[in-house]
């Protein structure tokens, strides 16, 4: 659906990342984004949204996420 912020309506919001404390820190939570942004791509989206946890924040940005007003995005 077209927002004010993206009225091309080609957003997607990415929720509920985890990964259990034993196996963090291992890359899945990585494989898991990469999949899923991959898979946005072929269906056209141009922009992923998601609020981060501090703990998530880190990750998210050493991927290319960055903050805007809303939440965390990553152009596509």
């Amino acid at each position: 659906m077209p927002t004010f912020s993206h009225p091309g309506g080609k957003r997607a919001h990415l929720m509920n990342v985890h990964v259990e404390k034993e196996f963090r820190r291992k890359g899945i939570a990585r494989r898991m984004i990469e999949l899923l942004v991959d898979e946005a791509k072929e269906r056209g989206v141009t922009e992923i949204s998601l609020d981060a946890t501090d703990d998530g924040r880190k990750l998210y940005e050493a991927m290319g996420w960055h903050e805007n007003s809303e939440a965390m995005v990553k152009d596509l």
